[in-house]
């Protein structure tokens, strides 16, 4: 039987995210499929299984050569891909198959960490530029389209801003446990 689920997430979240996918595991619910701008997850309720679901963003697209061959190499190891967003991969491995982590150690998390950061920092510049243009052509204007527009890049800006913020504040942590173990 298919359940359809609907939940929102921000990439800086991808960990509340993976807990959520693995608490819907535990229950009998596996992800078939997944549309992040829909909030829409699709389950399908199986009793017999358990997975570990992880997200990867890849440093190129998964249809890049580049990311195949890395989607291959987990696939070799038995994870499989459920879904994709852009960049972002839905992946699982089966509970009996063992353990299933993904940048384990300090230093590659944080790298990893950073990778997303870089996301926002690089988006941000065209988020800002063209909140000032819509601001510009609402003034100029005075259209409610165009006001309405601005809000609505306002808005999106925020969020780019608080994932940088998110991202920063988890790298600081992690160099912090860092500075600890050496």
């Amino acid at each position: 039987m298919r359940v359809i689920k609907r939940k929102l997430f921000f990439a800086w979240q991808f960990e509340e995210e993976e807990s959520w996918l693995n608490e819907m595991s535990k229950q009998g619910l596996h992800l078939v499929a997944v549309n992040p701008l829909l909030l829409k997850y699709e389950f399908e309720q199986r009793k017999d299984k358990e997975y570990t679901y992880r997200l990867e963003f890849l440093d190129d697209l998964p249809s890049s050569r580049k990311g195949l061959d890395y989607l291959q190499f987990l696939s070799d190891l038995g994870v499989e891909q459920v879904g994709s967003f852009m960049r972002w991969v839905y992946l699982r491995k089966n509970k009996s198959s063992g353990q299933f982590h993904l940048h384990s150690d300090l230093s590659s998390r944080i790298k990893y960490f950073k990778r997303i950061r870089m996301l926002f920092i690089a988006l941000s510049p065209l988020m800002f530029i063209n909140t000032i243009n819509l601001i510009n052509t609402y003034l100029r204007t005075k259209s409610g389209v165009i006001f309405g527009l601005s809000g609505l890049t306002i808005i999106v800006a925020t969020f780019f801003v608080t994932g940088i913020l998110t991202m920063n504040s988890k790298i600081k942590n992690l160099d912090k446990n860092s500075n600890i173990w050496e």
